[in-house]
Formats: structure tokens, C-alpha cells, sequence
């Protein structure tokens, strides 16, 4: 978690919940660099943001509806690679990815990562070219992958995906949430999106 106004809270809602000894907070953004980033804050819609390269340095949807400009602050970003070889963290064996955006910039930072290990994935993406160019990393890194697809496409709206998927992709909402694993007995024949 890297807003410096959400950490209090997070830290609060773990020990109300009687579980921070068992969770390790890192204030970082994940991404594909290391180092100091600008972040923006969604203040007035989400408590959430991403780093401001996402947005171009514009204000996120919510503060440029009230034309408000970008609320930024500088927060840490670190890559998953870097993590892990400097053994900061254990590697994962599950992750959910809800970075606002910065979803492929995250599997970047892990390139290393996700070719050598088999974590599997929940990833809920931010925009058409985003999507694509997740599921294009997935693929290429010997991924199986599912998603969550408009019901025209399937009934049941859980569909296995190749690459032919990135050519039928027209809108933000047609892959929108991504399951992924190296083993394709691993994915889920059926997921509940309502209660992600």
C-alpha cells in the first residue's frame, strides 16, 4: 500500500482484525521501476491511485470531473524482481493485481519472476490496451488464462482465452478480470465475479 493516508488505516484494520502479526505492510507501488515515483490520489471517488505516469500527469477521472487538478505525492516504487533477489519478501505463490492501471507495468517489474516461478494470478485491469497488453505478457510467459467476458461471447461469461482473444477485444470491459496459472488444471472452470 503505498498512499501515505491509507497505511494508518490499514495498520488499524489488521490489528482490529487481530491479524497484524501475520501481515507484513509494504508502502510501496509496485511497477516496473525502483525508486521514487509520483503517485496520484484519487481523493474524491476511491481512497486509491496509481503512479501518475498511468494518467499522463492528468488528473485521475474523478478529480478532472470536478476539474480539480492532479493530487500527487511521491511514494516508493519497487519491482518484484528486485523484492525477491534482495529476499525483502517471500515469493508469492498467489496474487491479486488491482493496480489502477499500472497492471502491466507491474508484470514488467516481475518479468524475471513470472518466467521462473508459477504463481498464480488474479488481475483486475484498467483499460482496452491495458488488458491487451497483460494478457500479451501472460501469453508469452506461459501462462493458461481465463477471464471474465461479456455474456455474447460466452453464456456463462468464464471463458479459457489464447491470443485470439486480443484481436476480439473492443472495449475496456470484454477481459476485465484475468485469472492466470502455469498449470491449466490450476484455473478455476468457473469464478464469482459478483464477489471479487
Amino acid at each position: 500500500e503505498p498512499m501515505s493516508a491509507n497505511l494508518p488505516e490499514l495498520r488499524h484494520n489488521l490489528k482490529l482484525g487481530g491479524v497484524e502479526s501475520k501481515v507484513t505492510v509494504a508502502p510501496w507501488a509496485l511497477a516496473n521501476s525502483d525508486g521514487p515515483v509520483e503517485f496520484q490520489v484519487d481523493d474524491m471517488q476511491s481512497a486509491s491511485g496509481a503512479v501518475n505516469s498511468v494518467y499522463d500527469g492528468q488528473a485521475c477521472r474523478a478529480r478532472a470531473a470536478l476539474g480539480l487538478p492532479p493530487m500527487t505525492e511521491q511514494v516508493t516504487s519497487r519491482t518484484i524482481d528486485a523484492i525477491l533477489r534482495a529476499k525483502e519478501l517471500p515469493a508469492p505463490d498467489v496474487l491479486k493485481i488491482d493496480v489502477e492501471g499500472a497492471e502491466r507495468m507491474l508484470l514488467d517489474g516481475g518479468a524475471d519472476f513470472f518466467r521462473e516461478a508459477q504463481p498464480r494470478l488474479l488481475i483486475e485491469t484498467h483499460g482496452l490496451e491495458v488488458s491487451r497488453r497483460c494478457l500479451e505478457f501472460l501469453f508469452d510467459h506461459g501462462y493458461s488464462v481465463a477471464g471474465h467476458v461479456p455474456v455474447n461471447w460466452q453464456a456463462q461469461r468464464h471463458l479459457q482465452l489464447d491470443r485470439s482473444v486480443l484481436a476480439r477485444m473492443t472495449d475496456q470491459y470484454d477481459v476485465h478480470f484475468i485469472v492466470a496459472a502455469k498449470l491449466p488444471h490450476d484455473l478455476p472452470l468457473k469464478l464469482d465475479y459478483e464477489n471479487l
